[in-house]
């Protein structure tokens, strides 16, 4: 499988779309729950409830959030292979990425994280400009007001707004004008939103900032918890070895590019901190970090029996958990 999708041929997205149906084909007879789907920020409110209508479960939310999580590969795939960041074009972010969201139904639901997500990966993509751009207030701007937009889709994602900020600055030096247009950009969708409340009558119309609340991460089963972090924990650790290992034979963007991961992947970690204890749907933010690395580790190691164990090894637990109990 490794090998398969390893190769540069445009054959493999229909591969790829079949892998992604095989893999997640329980998901498709199960319908979201309504009622269990968190409503996120205020702008997302409305978006759930024009899609789910008055039903209490929907297999068309389902749907939709299984063709989001397709975009969210794809997109994956398409900003590490049109940036060179492994060097050659690839499949394996893609495949890494569609194995990893597999693992629960919470993954693969329509929540705030499905728009968000998409979101930053279409931001992601365009950083790599800021770095060639002389002139660039205007992206910049733009940039800074979807990022602001972020944290009314679902609260949680303010730290990712951290990350666009120092993502700005790791990509071009720092300059004062550009930080007051940052200011401008993140501020602009709140000043619209306390005018759209102050003219519907809205109590307390100032109120637009989302506030977050700490919470005691949900571990469940000990043993479980870790053998499935150390399943995704090393080959991750590994490929950002591997990252390290080779950055010196990859141009300054690409670089810069990596740094944007590493900095994703540290900032995900605060989520299970930020989210309800069976907040499942925020974690997949975790994953797509993790499946950037997990394809270097693919793509670089040497030794091709130790990848191939660990991918099948990961779709492995997938199977189980999908299928386990209908077995035992």
């Amino acid at each position: 499988m490794i090998g398969l999708f390893k190769q540069r041929n445009p054959i493999l997205w229909l591969a790829l779309l079949l892998y992604a149906v095989a893999v997640k084909w329980i998901y498709f007879t199960w319908p979201q729950s309504v009622a269990a789907t968190p409503t996120g920020g205020h702008l997302f409110k409305p978006i759930l409830e024009f899609f789910a209508g008055e039903k209490d479960s929907s297999l068309q939310l389902r749907f939709i959030g299984l063709l989001l999580n397709l975009v969210q590969a794809f997109q994956l795939n398409g900003l590490i292979n049109r940036n060179k960041m492994m060097g050659a074009a690839t499949y394996l972010p893609a495949l890494s990425y569609l194995t990893l969201s597999s693992f629960f139904s919470q993954w693969n639901d329509f929540t705030s994280w499905s728009l968000v997500l998409c979101l930053l990966l279409w931001i992601f993509q365009g950083q790599f400009k800021l770095y060639q751009t002389p002139q660039s207030r205007g992206a910049v701007y733009n940039r800074c007001l979807i990022w602001g937009l972020l944290p009314l889709l679902e609260p949680a994602a303010l730290p990712f707004v951290l990350w666009g900020l120092i993502g700005i600055w790791v990509m071009r030096p720092f300059r004062w004008p550009e930080f007051w247009i940052v200011l401008m950009g993140l501020i602009t969708p709140y000043y619209f939103m306390m005018i759209w409340n102050y003219w519907n009558g809205v109590g307390e119309w100032y109120r637009v900032v989302p506030s977050l609340r700490l919470y005691y991460p949900h571990i469940g089963e000990a043993r479980w918890f870790v053998a499935m972090g150390m399943l995704l924990a090393i080959p991750t650790l590994v490929g950002m070895g591997q990252v390290q290992s080779n950055l010196r034979k990859m141009l300054i963007p690409v670089r810069k590019g990596w740094m944007h991961w590493t900095i994703w992947l540290l900032l995900s970690l605060l989520l299970p901190f930020l989210l309800p204890q069976q907040y499942g749907p925020g974690y997949t933010a975790i994953l797509l970090p993790t499946a950037a690395f997990q394809a270097c580790f693919y793509y670089y190691t040497g030794l091709r029996i130790v990848p191939l164990l660990f991918f099948w090894l990961e779709l492995g637990a997938v199977l189980w958990l999908q299928y386990g109990s209908r077995i035992s």
